[in-house]
Order: C-alpha cells, then sequence, then structure tokens
C-alpha cells in the first residue's frame, strides 16, 4: 500500500515539475497532451523550455504540416536523452 502512495506521490511532483509546451493540438476527438507529456519526461529540466519553446513555435507556423513538424522535433529530442541500450 505505502508503495502505491509513494509512486502516485512522485508522478505527481513530476508532473508538478515538468515544463511544456502551452500550444499543442487538441479537439473533440483528442489531443497530443499525453504524448507530450511522456516524450518531455526524459528531456533533462534544464532543457525542458527550450524544447517547449521551440515546439511552440514549430506548431505555430501556417504550414499545413505544422503539427506534424512539431512532433517529429519532440521524438527526435526525446531520443537523443534517452539512454542508450
Amino acid at each position: 500500500m505505502d508503495g502505491g502512495v509513494c509512486a502516485g506521490r512522485w508522478l505527481y511532483q513530476r508532473a508538478v515539475e515538468l515544463i511544456y509546451p502551452r500550444f499543442y493540438f487538441y479537439g473533440r476527438f483528442g489531443s497530443d497532451r499525453d504524448w507530450i507529456f511522456s516524450r518531455m519526461a526524459v528531456i533533462p529540466q534544464d532543457k525542458q523550455q527550450s524544447v517547449a519553446d521551440k515546439y511552440e513555435q514549430l506548431y505555430k507556423t501556417k504550414t499545413p504540416d505544422h503539427r506534424k513538424n512539431a512532433n517529429t522535433y519532440l521524438q527526435e529530442m526525446a531520443k537523443q536523452c534517452q539512454p542508450s541500450n
């Protein structure tokens, strides 16, 4: 029982500390929020603000593939931060 409480507390603290883009896709049938949060979670905290800013910049462009470009950028940044096996 105690392990669950500690795990929940850790998740809550991590979510509070996480910096993420303010602008991302959301609509009637879903959003990219959980996907973005999972990618941002592996990026070191000292880099999260610059990654979030760049994501927003790409997402807010007027190109038809703005969402894809922003998500591809975030995926690549997350891959670079993943520990290698």
